[in-house]
């Protein structure tokens, strides 16, 4: 028997390499930025995939130049019961699993796990989200059933956690994801019982998260993930029940949220997730039924406008899909698909169609039982 999905998504902050270059001109450089291009080696990289239903991790070697997938040694790895969530920290150091509690790891040369001492950590009940700051200095989980986000400081030298004082701090109700913007200033979370997206300030020195002023600011129905866009300027949000994609601009200084004009966009038939490219303006959202689809759009750099993509939105071959994450390269798209039990792969068109998704060759691959979602290592 299939597991079903958890209402409750993460997909920001699963970038492991910040990417970011200025602006070029014409179509394909506004949306790809300018910059030198790739040298002709390929970059080693290792893929993490939590399975809800079987209680660990499938891991990955990831074909750097096709996208392809290929079973990693060890896999699969136990994790706490329920995995879900998962993130890579920024420096590459370590992996961190939301199921019953935290599960943490150290990140092998090779892409195998050890997991860390004191692992697994306690994080209230039902982790749902997990977010880490750039510095790898903070970490934090939202709490589906308690409504609060709990907050730890991270060990950067053994990937140890420490509660935060001041920790747990009060969100809406069902927080079912969070993110943070590049600069590390601003946390996110999306309240899918009370449809709104609570708004903190970090503060830099002990990871305390603030209020905004007028927190929370009203989303659609359901909200279950959320992600900023790779300047910091754009939150979006996929609304699982009212099909659409909420879309504010981010005040610098305040993080005070604004909707974007034309927000919600529309989705496919229950958006569960969406991730942003690091490099360039092209955003992502997984539809998990009706059937699995992947809406694809580019975004206007000034106003944070979605336009759909030609070809969007692109069928997954696959069941139920959950988790969608865009590599750290912006190269592929991988989404996880936990009514078949597979992870599905796309290589993102640069010529032909900017942002548009083609399948990767071999796609989709095998995983465990109820894939949920995807963490990508670049090395």
């Amino acid at each position: 028997m299939r597991f079903p999905g958890k209402p409750h998504l993460f997909l920001a902050g699963l970038s492991v390499v910040a990417i970011t270059s200025a602006c070029g001109g014409g179509l394909l450089g506004g949306l790809l930025g300018g910059g030198g291009g790739g040298g002709s080696n390929p970059v080693a990289k290792f893929a993490y995939v939590t399975n809800l239903a079987g209680s660990n991790l499938s891991t990955y070697n990831v074909n750097a130049s096709t996208g392809a997938l290929s079973t990693g040694t060890g896999s699969p790895v136990a994790t706490s019961s329920g995995p879900s969530a998962i993130l890579i920290s920024p420096n590459g150091k370590f992996l961190y699993v939301g199921g019953t509690n935290i599960t943490a790891f150290t990140i092998n040369s090779s892409g195998t796990l050890a997991t860390l001492a004191g692992s697994p950590f306690g994080a209230g009940t039902d982790p749902a989200g997990l977010a880490i700051d750039p510095g790898t200095k903070f970490l934090y989980v939202a709490s589906l059933s308690l409504n609060q986000i709990s907050a730890f400081a991270v060990n950067s030298t053994t990937g140890v956690l420490a509660a935060m004082g001041g920790s747990p701090f009060p969100a809406g109700s069902g927080p079912a994801a969070v993110a943070i913007d590049p600069a590390g200033t601003f946390l996110f979370a999306a309240n899918s019982v009370s449809n709104d997206v609570s708004a903190y300030t970090i503060n830099s020195t002990t990871g305390a998260l603030t209020p905004v002023a007028g927190s929370p600011f009203a989303a659609g129905t359901a909200p279950v993930s959320l992600t900023v866009d790779r300047s910091g300027k754009f939150l979006y949000v996929t609304n699982s029940t009212s099909n659409g994609v909420s879309a504010f601009s981010i005040a610098p200084g305040t993080g005070v949220l604004t909707p974007l004009g034309g927000s919600p966009f529309p989705a496919g038939t229950k958006p569960v997730s969406v991730a942003a490219s690091p490099i360039a303006n092209f955003l992502y959202v997984s539809n998990s039924t009706g059937p699995s689809t992947v809406s694809a759009y580019s975004y206007d750099g000034t106003t944070g406008a979605l336009t759909p993509i030609a070809g969007s939105p692109f069928a997954v071959a696959a069941t139920t899909s959950q988790g969608l994450i865009v590599d750290p390269t912006g190269k592929f798209v991988y989404v996880a698909n936990n009514g078949s039990d597979k992870v599905v792969g796309f290589k993102i068109d640069t010529a032909t169609t900017p942002g548009a998704l083609i399948a990767i060759p071999g796609s989709p691959f095998a995983a465990g039982s109820g894939p949920q979602h995807i963490a990508v290592l670049k090395l």
